[in-house]
């Protein structure tokens, strides 16, 4: 090449720029910022859950029990065996039960149930002695005239203890000896006092009438079953019902609230062969 040539190639090429085999330099990109979603408002905002209702109040202050099933008129025959020994006693399988609706324990202690009967004529009566009922426990007392029992049985001079016959109950006998002193069918009454005589629950049945001069807290008239049922009450704060109209069963003794899911009562025997009795 002719030096001449030199410059003048060196010109050209600097006017030419870069080498067109450089890569060319791209900008960076942007990055794409999507907004935030907006917060959520209290209006917008899933509702809350409504705390649970309380329970009702017991019917009755502590430390007093309730009365919660009555068996006044047992049924004929074998369906009638309400303490569980065999025998349909027309008297003697009578029962009330009482309940502890508080959540601390009570002592039943001097707490009497009669009949509507005055005393020294005919009056059922029974005084429980010293005995503690847990929250939710039921106390069932008999009649007792014509049973037969076996151990872990109460009395009116001491008490036995949870019967799991009979949904781990507190179950007494009155150890009655006649078929007399017994609660009437067509009218009568369940008198429920505190150890100081004060009328807590009076359940009658009937058209029974108080006894004159004496008043209780709660006064209530309950079914009469015609000696097919006992009568208990449908919610520890509700009216008693035949008991047939809960589950079809004649009563449960013992058996009552939560407890009444988890211990069923069983259904009496029936005996087709028994011939209706007549009124006491």
């Amino acid at each position: 090449m002719s030096p001449a040539l030199v410059p003048a190639l060196l010109v050209s090429a600097l006017a030419a720029g870069p080498s067109s085999s450089q890569p060319e330099k791209k900008p960076a990109p942007t990055p794409n910022r999507t907004p935030a979603a907006p917060a959520r408002t209290p209006e917008s905002a899933a509702p809350e859950a409504a705390p649970p209702a309380k329970p009702a109040p017991p019917l009755l202050p502590f430390p007093h029990p309730v009365i919660t099933e009555v068996l006044y008129a047992v049924p004929t025959g074998l369906r009638g065996d309400a303490s569980g020994d065999g025998n349909r006693a027309v008297a003697g399988d009578e029962f009330v039960e009482i309940w502890n609706p508080h959540d601390r324990p009570i002592n039943l202690k001097g707490y009497v149930i009669t009949d509507g009967n005055e005393a020294q004529k005919g009056q059922f009566k029974f005084v429980f002695p010293s005995c503690e009922l847990r929250p939710g426990q039921c106390a069932v007392v008999f009649n007792g005239d014509e049973s037969k029992w076996e151990s872990n049985i109460g009395d009116a001079t001491r008490a036995a203890g949870p019967n799991e016959k009979f949904a781990g109950a507190l179950v007494f006998t009155a150890k009655n000896t006649s078929s007399r002193t017994a609660f009437n069918n067509t009218a009568d009454m369940v008198l429920l006092s505190d150890p100081a005589g004060k009328g807590l629950e009076a359940i009658s049945w009937g058209g029974a009438k108080l006894p004159a001069g004496r008043s209780f807290t709660i006064n209530e008239d309950v079914p009469v079953t015609n000696a097919q049922a006992s009568v208990q009450r449908k919610a520890p704060g509700g009216p008693f019902i035949a008991h047939a109209d809960l589950d079809g069963k004649p009563f449960s003794p013992g058996v009552f609230g939560p407890a009444a899911a988890a211990n069923p009562a069983p259904t009496p025997t029936p005996d087709p062969k028994a011939a209706p009795t007549g009124k006491k």
